[in-house]
């Protein structure tokens, strides 16, 4: 037994382009974390160069010409001391006027940016959670606005908050949650379905070569299934888990790797009043809850490749419908038991989806046990053909 396992793990990795293929996904990432670099620099330099110049007009924005000049920390907590002066929850200060050329730019609405009371409460309770936890928190630190909140306002205000509340990931954990919020978790399960989800089906059109050649060394139909699926299901999650942790790794080392404990705007359970409500989540516990949905959608997918392949016995056919059943997650609406709703990872470990959709039941748990009930009865038809092909065998 343990002969023939060693045999089927070498045998589906002396694939020579596997490894590249690794270092390419990784590559992207990486070249993608350096744009968000970029990006970042560009925009203090055009920043800084706005405010020198304002405060040849105005000494107002002398405060934050000053904060700016001075280290990411510090100018983070000038800048949300300015949201709280804003907002009327503290009072100016001769450092702190409360007046930031990010939110005095011009917007269409005629209340300006003083129509946001929502969104600079939120930001300055962000910041005052990311300044007690001892942290930085993203540089330079901004207002956030939903998709929902950008989409209400007119074209030229969107263009005008995406220009001056900019959202950098930087930092190793922080780059990884904004892939996550890119789906790239279910796009590499994606991939590696397409890849790898037919071996198994190959290996039973095969029959004579393979499949029938084992059943006589004494290894059972259904043994052969249970390792094809081990097998399957390890490279599910290694080809997706293993990419995106050399990606945070390598960022990581060159940016810093930030913290798990930086509080992230999202949605959490209020169980007194049985809904999600605004508030803050953990980047570790975005990370946490998009790695666990990973691992049980990778179950869901091996079984359903493992029943397409019995059924099928044709190696590309079941790859290929394997990878279209998955990448019917882009088009599919929320729906509680339905795996392919959790494939949209970030709107889950967020609590976004489950706040849109007034459904509390759409949570990371939830979606495990959809994922664990849809694996146990697709097992069950697995079983199933398989008895009725042995009965018609013999």
């Amino acid at each position: 037994m343990g002969t023939w396992i060693r045999f089927e793990w070498r045998k589906q990795h002396a694939r020579w382009w596997l490894w590249p293929l690794v270092l390419v996904i990784v590559g992207v990432g990486v070249f993608g974390a350096s744009q968000q670099k970029a990006a970042q620099q560009r925009f203090l330099v055009r920043y800084r160069q706005s405010v020198t110049e304002m405060v040849k007009r105005n000494e107002w924005f002398v405060p934050e010409q000053q904060a700016l000049a001075s280290s990411a920390r510090t100018y983070n907590r000038w800048y949300v001391t300015t949201l709280g002066i804003t907002s009327g929850k503290r009072a100016q200060t001769p450092d702190n006027l409360g007046i930031s050329l990010r939110n005095a730019a011009d917007l269409t609405g005629a209340t300006g940016w003083y129509g946001f009371q929502s969104q600079m409460l939120r930001a300055y309770e962000r910041g005052r959670l990311i300044e007690a936890r001892g942290l930085t928190g993203p540089y330079p630190f901004s207002m956030t606005f939903t998709d929902q909140e950008l989409a209400a306002m007119p074209k030229i205000d969107q263009q005008t908050v995406r220009r001056w509340s900019p959202q950098f990931a930087v930092q190793g954990f922080d780059y990884l949650v904004w892939l996550i919020r890119q789906n790239a978790p279910a796009y590499l399960l994606l991939l590696a379905t397409l890849l790898f989800g037919g071996n198994f089906a190959s290996e039973l059109g095969r029959g004579r070569a393979h499949s029938d050649w084992l059943r006589l060394q004494g290894q059972s139909t259904v043994a052969q299934v249970l390792l094809q699926g081990g097998l399957l299901f390890c490279r599910l999650v290694g080809f997706t888990l293993l990419p995106l942790a050399l990606i945070t790794g390598v960022v990581g080392l060159r940016e810093g790797f930030g913290a798990l404990r930086l509080p992230l705007d999202g949605y959490v359970y209020n169980a007194p009043f049985d809904q999600f409500a605004s508030g803050f989540i953990d980047v570790g516990q975005v990370i946490g809850r998009a790695t666990v949905l990973t691992v049980a959608l990778a179950a869901v997918i091996t079984a359903a490749t493992l029943l397409l392949a019995s059924l099928i016995a044709n190696g590309w056919l079941t790859a290929v419908g394997s990878a279209l059943l998955v990448a019917l997650f882009l088009i599919t609406p929320p729906i509680t038991w339905l795996p392919l709703t959790y494939f949209k990872q970030a709107g889950i470990a967020l609590g976004e989806t489950a706040f849109l959709t007034d459904n509390v039941a759409l949570q990371t748990q939830t979606g495990v046990l959809t994922c664990l009930a849809w694996t146990v009865g697709l097992a069950l038809l697995i079983a199933g053909v398989q008895w009725r092909q042995r009965r018609m065998v013999a």
